[in-house]
């Protein structure tokens, strides 16, 4: 399909003092009668059909005229009308030159076509303030709570306290570390989500007060309580060391060819890649001596080989379903290079006595196809043949080994990335079945469509 921008110019925004909080936000509505991606890129946007029929009456206004800024910035999505799911596929980044994708899909709905509209919401900063404020770079205290008069809020480690100075104390006051503010002198920002009294830093952290950082929340003389809502952020301090350790003290190891950039999500014993730039992952193993714990803690990386980076972009935490993120970063230098590192962190549970002793091991098959029907992918070593069962037969296959699939009995798993139907491992490799992984494809509804999947061990 041939994909066309469109701008539409919109009323003029909201301006605020300079140094304060600009908020952006913008309204999108439309009829779907399938699925649909939206990629948004500062006020333009993009339809990419998916499904069925193709969007029609897209509208949409943008505050600022300008929209979403170039920058990483990220956006939020309330859904106010349809029934169908409109979910965000990827923020806007360097990576996808500032691209917001969205996925409005109404495939499974009764209701065809169906009205949708939604709302996208964003922060950013004017000249003065304390700069944006990048999850991916930053570490960060997330506060909120209902302010009616004067208030010191003292930030130390995971620790928060309230003091109170006028009118009446603060109330359903909630916060999240994403790590503990450091026992350092360490430059701290504020990013002020939502108040209509001042916020501020009165004290940064520094020995002389326990490395501690005071923020002051003033209502002034407004009536009644408000809802402040607002993050105080510094620098991330990468857990990346070259020290040398020995691999039994690890808790979880991994090795690979890199030729790009590439992210791992790391939540218990599952390791999902998401490819960012240049060629995919070649030849790669893991091995988990220990589950990552459902908890938010600081893990610690050891980089044991690779010219390029290799560092944790976000520790585990609430906000991010306790996932560990590691990125590896190849991307200035030619061709591709070997890469190792190791990671260490609390209160693991261990998987079986013998498990520091055993091989490194591991492996991920991507697979994409246009299935229109049903088919069955037997997956032996590394090779997958087709067999065919109803309606047409697969087209546009493609499909890539980081590894070949072991000869031995053992547990595969499954990461559906697309496909409107069901895909399902009914074999697992056994010496039965010539250890083979069988995955079953099964598209119910009339015509094609693509499928994207995982299998890994």
């Amino acid at each position: 399909m041939k994909m066309v921008w469109t701008v539409l110019g919109v009323v003029a925004w909201m301006l605020v003092a300079a140094g304060t909080l600009l908020a952006g936000e913008a309204v999108i509505e439309a009829e779907a009668d399938g699925s649909d991606f939206l990629l948004i890129r500062g006020n333009e946007v993009r339809v990419e059909h998916r499904n069925f029929n193709p969007l029609s009456n897209l509208r949409f206004e943008f505050y600022p005229p300008q929209g979403i800024p170039r920058e990483n910035v990220t956006v939020r999505l309330t859904k106010l009308e349809g029934s169908g799911p409109v979910d965000l596929v990827e923020q806007p980044s360097v990576t996808n030159d500032y691209t917001l994708k969205i996925l409005v899909n109404n495939d499974q709905e009764e209701i065809y076509p169906q009205r949708y509209r939604f709302r996208l919401e964003w922060d950013e900063y004017a000249a003065g303030s304390g700069g944006y404020f990048d999850r991916t770079r930053s570490d960060f205290l997330h506060w909120q709570g209902r302010v009616d008069g004067t208030d010191f809020i003292r930030v130390s480690g995971r620790t928060v306290q309230l003091e109170h100075i006028r009118a009446r104390p603060i109330t359903d006051q909630t916060y999240n570390f994403s790590a503990p503010l450091p026992s350092r002198d360490v430059q701290v920002s504020i990013a002020v989500e939502q108040a209509r009294g001042g916020v501020e830093i009165v004290q940064k952290p520094e020995y002389s007060n326990g490395y501690t950082a005071i923020v002051r929340v003033d209502d002034g003389r407004h009536r009644g309580a408000a809802l402040y809502d607002f993050y105080l952020y510094w620098e991330r301090q990468y857990q990346e060391s070259y020290q040398t350790v020995t691999e039994a003290d690890l808790d979880f190891l991994w090795e690979g060819r890199v030729d790009g950039i590439d992210d791992l999500l790391i939540r218990e014993r599952s390791v999902k890649v998401e490819h960012l730039r240049s060629k995919p992952l070649e030849k790669v193993k893991y091995d988990f001596r220990s589950y990552l714990p459902r908890r938010a803690q600081d893990v610690t990386l050891y980089k044991l080989d690779g010219r390029g980076k290799v560092e944790i972009v976000e520790q585990p935490g609430s906000w991010n379903n306790y996932t560990l993120r590691v990125r590896l970063d190849d991307s200035d230098k030619g061709g591709v290079d070997n890469y190792r590192f190791g990671l260490k962190w609390e209160g693991g549970g261990a998987l079986e006595p013998a498990s520091a002793q055993r091989p490194l091991e591991g492996g991920v098959i991507r697979w994409r196809g246009r299935v229109d029907g049903r088919d069955q992918l037997i997956i032996r070593g590394d090779k997958i043949d087709i067999r065919h069962l109803d309606a047409k037969p697969i087209m546009g296959m493609t499909h890539t080994f980081s590894a070949p699939l072991p000869r031995r009995a053992l547990t595969v798993g499954l990461n559906l990335i697309e496909g409107r139907g069901s895909v399902t491992i009914v074999e697992q490799p056994s010496r039965s079945n010539n250890y083979a992984v069988v995955i079953d494809i099964h598209d119910p509804k009339g015509g094609a469509d693509n499928y994207e999947f995982e299998i890994y061990w």
